[in-house]
């Protein structure tokens, strides 16, 4: 279960991280960084 956790953990982060830095930083900055 850990295993099969990791892999859609990982998804779920890097939508929320991608969202956090939207919200945080300004979408300029996302953007020349992307």
């Amino acid at each position: 279960m850990q295993r099969d956790s990791g892999h859609i953990v990982t998804q779920h982060q890097r939508l929320f991280f991608v969202a956090d830095a939207y919200r945080n930083r300004p979408p300029i900055r996302v953007v020349a960084e992307g």
